[in-house]
C-alpha cells in the first residue's frame, strides 16, 4: 500500500516520538497521511504513488482495531477459541465502528511539529 522510494529508504525522519530510517519504520501510514493532508512536496517526494486519503484512513483504522483486539484478547477480556467465537468478535467490532468512518476533517494525527531530516 505504502512504498517509500528507494532513494529515501535510508533517510531518517523524526516524528511520532522516534527517529528511524524510513526502511525501519512501522508507522509510515501516519507520515503518508500527513503528506497528503498537508500536500507538502518534501513529504510527498518520499513515496511512490500513494493511495487516496480515504484508503489510508481506512487502513489506519483497521490497524488500530487489530491492535485493540489483540490487546483485549491477550488480557482475556474477549473470549477466543472457536471460529464462531472469532466471527462473533469481528461482528462486534464491525457493529461498534459502523458509521464511524473518519473523513478528512475528523482525522487526528500525532504531534508532527519539528520534523527532522537526515540521510544515512
Amino acid at each position: 500500500m505504502i512504498k517509500v522510494k528507494d532513494a529515501y529508504l535510508g533517510t531518517v525522519v523524526a516524528y511520532g516520538h522516534s527517529a528511524l530510517p524510513l526502511k525501519e519504520r512501522d508507522d509510515l501510514i501516519d507520515l503518508a497521511i500527513l503528506a497528503i493532508k498537508s500536500n507538502d512536496p518534501t513529504l510527498l517526494k518520499l513515496f511512490d504513488d500513494l493511495p487516496p486519503l480515504s484508503e489510508l484512513l481506512q487502513a489506519k483504522t483497521e490497524q488500530q482495531l487489530f491492535s485493540i483486539r489483540t490487546q483485549l484478547l491477550a488480557n482475556e477480556e474477549i473470549p477466543s477459541g472457536t471460529e464462531a467465537q472469532q466471527n462473533s468478535i469481528e461482528e462486534y467490532f464491525r457493529e461498534e465502528t459502523k458509521g464511524e468512518q473518519r473523513g478528512e476533517d475528523r482525522c487526528e494525527e500525532s504531534d508532527t511539529t519539528g520534523l527532522q531530516w537526515s540521510s544515512l
